[in-house]
């Protein structure tokens, strides 16, 4: 699932440039790369606390930004991300396959 949706993403970045997709992205690659490391699954808090604490602290403002885009996903669906968020995001998927 991680090399296929980064396939995508890869393909067609500008997905990314949706304020909701955007985080969406960043929090399931944090939990992607969580059961990827544990083997087992964790909720959404979690992982963002674990990608926090355990991923490569170039991450963790990033990881952070995402968690507090969340609310009202309605609204942000139909609202441009930030283009610097987007373009870091592209990064941490990249950084996900590559994650060990």
């Amino acid at each position: 699932v991680m090399q296929r949706w980064a396939a995508e993403i890869d393909a067609e970045p500008e997905v990314l440039e949706n304020r909701w997709y955007q985080p969406y992205a960043v929090v399931q690659y944090c939990r992607m790369l969580y059961t990827v490391q544990s083997g087992t699954i964790i909720s959404k808090p979690g992982a963002v606390r674990w990608g926090r604490e355990q991923l490569d602290s170039r991450w963790t403002r990033l990881i952070e930004r995402a968690w507090l885009e969340r609310p009202d996903p309605s609204l942000k669906s139909q609202q441009k991300s930030n283009p610097e968020d987007a373009r870091e995001t592209l990064e941490f998927v990249r950084y996900a396959l590559e994650f060990k």
